[in-house]
């Protein structure tokens, strides 16, 4: 592949509107409900865990509502 050519490269898209965080999350979960839990579409999941996030830092006033 030449140097300097970008089509070979998959572009991914923005999940957030304000783009993402430069390193991903890692979240534990209970073995119990692990097979529940990845039942769920990755968007669905991803969605839940932001909204949880932000709500968790605006109780803490680590940022504005």
């Amino acid at each position: 592949m030449p140097r300097g050519n970008p089509q070979y490269l998959k572009s991914f898209p923005k999940i957030a509107p304000e783009g993402s965080a430069p390193k991903s999350v890692a979240v534990r979960i209970p073995k119990s409900q692990y097979e529940a839990w990845m039942s769920l579409p990755a968007e669905e999941r991803n969605d839940y865990l932001r909204n949880a996030i932000a709500q968790k830092l605006i109780e803490k006033n680590l940022i504005s509502a």
